[in-house]
């Protein structure tokens, strides 16, 4: 435990339950008590200061209140991906993660399949959607083997803000007017190529991208007075 907790410079951890199962290893309670139910060591492993970028707990009967430990976390940590697939979490858990939303910052990729709050289906697709509308940094979040149209929206528009963003600084402002207007103005169609079905998402993009008082922001200003 002592060792897990100070390991800062672990990127990734992964535990399966089928392969805790078939071997001579720790059970899934013992696990659990070990690791999430464990406040040190889930803070240290979350702790803003951690290198963990992958947390992997599939399988391991993981329910509702293991799940708000590591969400309540998740608004300070840099933790990018975090996979919970099949486990025993339910709407209060989902309704929890829906509530931290606005505050994560750094989580890209987010799997929730698999979990019993699939019977309250739409009700918790609907709060993490309204949740989603203020996150803009998770760009999978994988709900069900299929992910909800409106959902998916959401995610490739912060990515599409994430590369505006990387880009921005390379163009040169006298063309962000004619950026603006031909995302605002043109029809992308679904037939196009990838690139041009990314720009789809431009206008929720870069309305994210001027909410945040960024560059493209202070020269808009400037050039319309």
């Amino acid at each position: 435990g002592q060792g897990l907790s100070k390991a800062s410079h672990l990127q990734s951890v992964a535990f399966k339950g089928w392969r805790i199962s078939r071997c001579n290893r720790p059970s899934r309670a013992e696990l659990l008590d070990a690791v999430v139910n464990n406040d040190y060591i889930i803070s240290q492993l979350l702790s803003p200061q951690s290198g963990l970028q992958r947390l992997i707990l599939n399988d391991v009967d993981l329910d509702d209140d293991h799940f708000v430990r590591i969400v309540d976390l998740l608004p300070t940590s840099r933790l990018q991906v975090l996979n919970v697939h099949c486990n025993l979490i339910g709407s209060k858990g989902i309704f929890a993660f829906a509530d931290q939303l606005p505050s994560i910052k750094f989580l890209k990729e987010i799997d929730v399949s698999g979990n019993p709050w699939t019977s309250q289906d739409d009700e918790c697709r609907a709060v993490v959607l309204v949740g989603m509308f203020e996150n803009d940094s998770i760009e999978c979040l994988t709900m069900h083997q299929w992910r909800g149209a409106k959902l998916s929206y959401c995610a490739r528009a912060n990515r599409a803000r994430r590369l505006i963003l990387e880009i921005s600084d390379s163009i040169p402002k006298g063309l962000w007017p004619w950026i603006l207007e031909m995302i605002g103005t043109r029809k992308w169609n679904r037939e196009e190529s990838k690139i041009s079905r990314f720009k789809r998402y431009g206008a929720n993009a870069l309305y994210r991208v001027l909410q945040q008082n960024s560059p493209i922001l202070f020269f808009t200003r400037s050039t319309a007075g």
